[in-house]
Parts: structure tokens; C-alpha cells; sequence
């Protein structure tokens, strides 16, 4: 067996070491080592002993601090990517719901297959008139749809009177889908009422005072399904990528070029150039200011990649991902890389024919002939229509069929929705 020659600890020993070495978390071992003492020499020494239990706990609590730091930055950062209602998401949920709101909403009474169109109607001067807070009812179907994108759901509050024993509806009033929860029943299988709860109060409704527009989940029929939850990592890299580039301009880290000087610099001389270069040489307002030096010193310019300053490509495809998950053209978006005005005018026409009508009759439509039905007609609906007619070639059109007189002077100004002239002669087919 090998004689070990370390020493046990005397009066000589390093105690401030000792503490250094144990806050980088050697082991005891490793401090004898380096040390040149015994393991059993460091045990029996309380002073030592003491100083490595607080040094080892005084070095977990700078790494538990780091930690906290970097997990506060991260949060910060996460912060900014749960709010969906910013940037290229803000201008393509707008977008959408600018145009559903855009609909002419009609009431009619089916009988068979035949409509009967209704004007002078309850439901119609709700539609008509606004609330409360000033709202028309085409602000709470652009707000109802900027919900349905962001939550899932959208909810109206309908708010009555009592008249002859009926609680008549007398208005509309959107309430924000973040502070709505449903409750349900003992069964879990209905809902029994919402609960809206902001701003310290709590308002329990039941669901035949609540208009709900959702979009539908594939695994509930209760709950709904919000579209900007489809965009995975999307908006995060689309919102990091944003406050990296706010960060290099204000901050510009890099440095742009190096400074070489022919001897060793004066710690004065070091803190005078470190304090000119950050007080005039960082930041947006200080890019290309002259930078002028003594004592022999020369500057090197340094490169700096396209990669550190653009986002461009990466902001591109993070612009078109958005779109595909909300369903949003470019030529809707008034982006003309590959388009003109009449090719983007029929891109328009035929999105809000595709997809505008579908989704605003499924997720809208649907809940206000319900809403009708259970509170007034069940032979009543509604219609959400929408005007995608080419102005242009509707014109094409009339005056083709005036100059061959395909038709009277009466019906061609029906196309228009114009009234039919007095002068029983515009029913002439053949009537100049």
C-alpha cells in the first residue's frame, strides 16, 4: 500500500481557499487534493467544517438566484407570446372579421320551400338600434368573431324586460369570452349557466339569456375549439424575433470593430474609452458617429452577417402560416407580390363567397334563427348575406341586355335594386 505524504491541517492553512473552492462545489476531496491535506484532517477541523457547509450553501443559493433570474426572463418572454391579439395575427383576425360583420342580415318566414321576408319585426329593430354602450349590432359581430378566434367562443348577453307576463328582448351586449365560464349541471352533460366574472363582480346568467357563437370542437359538444391555439410555436418565434430585433438596435452588442493600440492601455486610459464608445457608439441614435482616439490606436472594422439583421424570409413564412390557420388570403391581406387589382378584386370576391359565407353561417347565422325561433316564431330565420357582385361585368351585362332588348328598361333597373319608373311603358320590351 502506497505511503501518503499529506500533511493534516496547521496553522498555515488557506481557510479563504478552502471557502473559494467550496463555493464552485469541490468536494472534500478534491480540496485536500489541491490542498495537500488529508480528508480525515478536514473533518476534524470544526473552523474548516464551518466554512464549507455555509460556502456550499452560499453557492446553491447564487445558482438558485441565476435560476430565478433566467426563469423570470423566460416567463417575460412567455408573457409576450400569450397575447395572440398583436402583430401579424392582429391585422388577419381583424381582416376576418371586418368582412363577416360586413353581412346584410335579413329575417324571413319559411313555409315549405317558400321565404316570405320580414321587415317591420321585433328582431329587426334589435338588429337596428344600439345598446347600452353605443354598440350596433355590426360592432358586436366584429367583436363576436374576433373572440371566436381567439377563444372559441363569443357570447351575447340578452338582456329583457317584463311586458303582459313575457321577458321581451330589448338589447344585445357582448360580454368578453375570457371572463365567461360555464358552469354545468350535476350530470356534466348541459350547462346550467355562464358565470362572467371581471373586475370584481360576478354575474350569474342562464343559458336562455346568453347568445353563444363557437367554433366547434372535434371533442366536445360543449366547449370550443379557438383557431390561434392551431399556430403551435408560430406566434412565439414571431414575438421573440420582434424583441430580439428591438434588443440589437438598442442595444447593438455586437461590436462593429476592434481597436488596436501599440502598448498596454492605463487602467484610466481603458475607462476613458469605455465610457466614450458606450455613451456615444450604442444604440439607434448613435449609429455613425465619429469615433476619435489618441494614443496611436487604429480600428479594424468588423463584418456583421445578413443573418444578425434581417427576419425577413423567417417573417414571411411566419406571416403565411398565420393566414393559412385563419384562413386569410394574401390578395385579402393587400399583399400584390404576384397580383393586380383585378385578379386581388375576384381573390376578395371569391373568399368572402367561400369562406366568409360558410363560416358566418355556421358559426352566426345558426344561433340567431335559434334565438328567433325560441323567442318568437319557430317558422321564423335569419339570412346573413353578402354582396360580392362584380360591379363591372354586372354593367357588361345590362347594357348588353338593353342594346339587344333582352329585357325591359324596369328589369334591368331591378339588377341594380333600383325602383321601377312610373311610366307603365318601361315594361315594354321594346319600350327606347
Amino acid at each position: 500500500m502506497r505511503k501518503t505524504t499529506k500533511k493534516v491541517i496547521k496553522n498555515k492553512f488557506d481557510y479563504k481557499m478552502a471557502e473559494t473552492l467550496a463555493r464552485i462545489f469541490c468536494t472534500k476531496e478534491e480540496i485536500a487534493d489541491i490542498m495537500d491535506v488529508t480528508v480525515e484532517a478536514l473533518d476534524a477541523d470544526d473552523k474548516f467544517l464551518k466554512i464549507y457547509r455555509k460556502s456550499i450553501a452560499g453557492g446553491k443559493a447564487k445558482i438558485r438566484e441565476k435560476e430565478l433570474v433566467l426563469v423570470e426572463l423566460d416567463m417575460l418572454d412567455r408573457a409576450g407570446t400569450q397575447d395572440f391579439y398583436r402583430s401579424f395575427a392582429y391585422a388577419c383576425i381583424n381582416k376576418k372579421a371586418y368582412n363577416t360583420a360586413n353581412a346584410d342580415i335579413y329575417l324571413y318566414r319559411q313555409f315549405k320551400s317558400r321565404r316570405t321576408e320580414i321587415t317591420g319585426h321585433p328582431f329587426m329593430k334589435l338588429l337596428s338600434s344600439r345598446n347600452s354602450y353605443g354598440q350596433s349590432f355590426k360592432e358586436m359581430l366584429f367583436l363576436s368573431s374576433v373572440n371566436c378566434d381567439l377563444n372559441g367562443n363569443a357570447y351575447l348577453l340578452v338582456n329583457r324586460v317584463e311586458f303582459l307576463g313575457k321577458r321581451l328582448p330589448v338589447e344585445f351586449v357582448p360580454l368578453p369570452a375570457k371572463y365567461v365560464t360555464p358552469r354545468l349541471d350535476s350530470q356534466n352533460a348541459l350547462v346550467d349557466h355562464y358565470l362572467y366574472e371581471a373586475g370584481g363582480a360576478t354575474l350569474k346568467v342562464k343559458p336562455a339569456d346568453i347568445i353563444k357563437f363557437k367554433i366547434p370542437h372535434p371533442e366536445s359538444n360543449i366547449y370550443s375549439f379557438a383557431p390561434v391555439s392551431a399556430f403551435n410555436f408560430t406566434l412565439d418565434i414571431e414575438y421573440l424575433q420582434s424583441r430580439y430585433q428591438r434588443r440589437f438596435f438598442d442595444n447593438d452588442g455586437s461590436p462593429g470593430f476592434v481597436i488596436s493600440l501599440p502598448k498596454e492601455l492605463r487602467d484610466e486610459t481603458f475607462e476613458r474609452y469605455k465610457k466614450q464608445y458606450k455613451e456615444n457608439h450604442t444604440g439607434v441614435d448613435n449609429a455613425r458617429n465619429p469615433l476619435i482616439l489618441d494614443s496611436g490606436a487604429t480600428v479594424t472594422e468588423l463584418g456583421r452577417t445578413q443573418k444578425e439583421m434581417d427576419f425577413t424570409s423567417s417573417r414571411k413564412q411566419i406571416l403565411e402560416e398565420i393566414m393559412l390557420v385563419l384562413d386569410v388570403s394574401k390578395q385579402v391581406m393587400n399583399i400584390f407580390e404576384d397580383s393586380n387589382f383585378n385578379n386581388s378584386r375576384n381573390a376578395l370576391m371569391t373568399w368572402i363567397k367561400n369562406t366568409i359565407e360558410p363560416y358566418a353561417n355556421m358559426v352566426f347565422n345558426e344561433q340567431l334563427t335559434a334565438f328567433v325561433q325560441d323567442n318568437y316564431d319557430e317558422k321564423l330565420i335569419t339570412a346573413m348575406e353578402y354582396d360580392v357582385t362584380d360591379v363591372d361585368l354586372q354593367l357588361k351585362e345590362i347594357d348588353l341586355f338593353a342594346k339587344h332588348q333582352l329585357a325591359t328598361k324596369n328589369e334591368l333597373r331591378r339588377v341594380r335594386n333600383w325602383d321601377d319608373y312610373d311610366d307603365t311603358r318601361a315594361n315594354d320590351l321594346f319600350y327606347k
